[in-house]
């Protein structure tokens, strides 16, 4: 679950980028409502967060510690 300080700065980062939630949805396949709760740090798994990320032309990278 994503839960951090930094979820905020998804939809800062998201608008400075002129793209809406809706953009973010159709380019993801997630709800706009998912969307939502994800900007607000309120949950998402993992694949959640990959196609939140890739919708925005991020990738995220897991390694072991």
């Amino acid at each position: 679950m994503l839960k951090c300080n930094s979820s905020r700065n998804l939809s800062i980062k998201r608008k400075a980028n002129a793209l809406t939630q809706k953009n973010i949805s159709e380019r993801s396949g997630l709800s706009q409502q998912v969307i939502s709760r994800l900007e607000k740090g309120n949950g998402g798994t993992i694949e959640t967060i990959i196609r939140y990320l890739s919708a925005r032309g991020y990738s995220l990278t897991l390694k072991e510690s």
